[in-house]
């Protein structure tokens, strides 16, 4: 039996110098990392849902596709300081910490 726990991405934040930093950990193994980029991409939409039921304001971002709309997610770069990951985790978190060169839809 596999434990999913090993696989789901950990959002664990850490006191330093009286400053928070939101620090997202990525578990790796091989194939098996397109199930940490489904479960953030799940995750992305839901807190999208989430802030905007709450009133929220998060950054909104234009959809490559169609200009005229916007995507319906939070980037996890607005939610976290830092990434991490072993293995596949590893490649995952470097494409979520590096910004796309075409993102310039962000609206504030």
């Amino acid at each position: 039996m596999i434990c999913i726990a090993m696989m789901v991405a950990v959002g664990v934040s850490v006191v330093a110098s009286e400053e928070i930093y939101n620090i997202l950990a990525i578990d790796g193994g091989g194939i098996r990392g397109i199930i940490p980029a489904g479960i953030l991409l799940k995750v992305e939409k839901f807190a999208y849902t989430y802030c905007k039921e709450k009133g929220y304001t998060v950054p909104v971002y234009k959809n490559p596709n169609d200009p005229t709309k916007n995507l319906e997610l939070v980037h996890l770069q607005d939610v976290f300081e830092m990434f991490a990951g072993t293995s596949t985790g590893s490649i995952i978190a470097a494409a979520l910490a590096y910004p796309h060169p075409d993102d310039k839809g962000k609206q504030e």
